[in-house]
């Protein structure tokens, strides 16, 4: 479900920070910080940037990504660290998703559709 695009087309966009929380959540937002409502629990994060494909370029894409972040707000203002992950180890890790999604599509479909 689609809900709010924080895209612009401006590339001298300032720095920013917003705030995504679940429904029914209530809190008190630090100083500077925009907030838009999710309808659901869970949030992704998916971003774009353009690059001309440039050394110089690229260094300045790196930089920028370097500095976007997801984190809880608890801990805003303060270095993060989260805890640490579970890695299924059933999971083949070194097989890239396309090449193991194309051996068995169907099988492929059928995980998406359960999940």
């Amino acid at each position: 479900m689609y809900f709010k695009s924080l895209a612009s087309a401006r590339p001298a966009l300032a720095r920013r920070s917003t705030r995504l929380p679940p429904p029914g959540w209530k809190s008190k937002l630090p100083e500077g910080v925009k907030e838009y409502k999710s309808p659901t629990a869970i949030v992704w994060l998916l971003g774009r940037i353009y690059c001309t494909g440039t050394p110089e370029d690229y260094a300045a894409v790196h930089k920028m990504q370097d500095e976007i972040s997801l984190v809880p707000l608890s801990p805003y203002g303060k270095p993060y660290t989260p805890s640490p992950g579970e890695v299924d180890p059933s999971i083949d890790m070194k097989t890239a998703v396309v090449t193991r999604s194309m051996r068995s599509p169907q099988r492929s479909i059928s995980r998406c559709l359960r999940n």
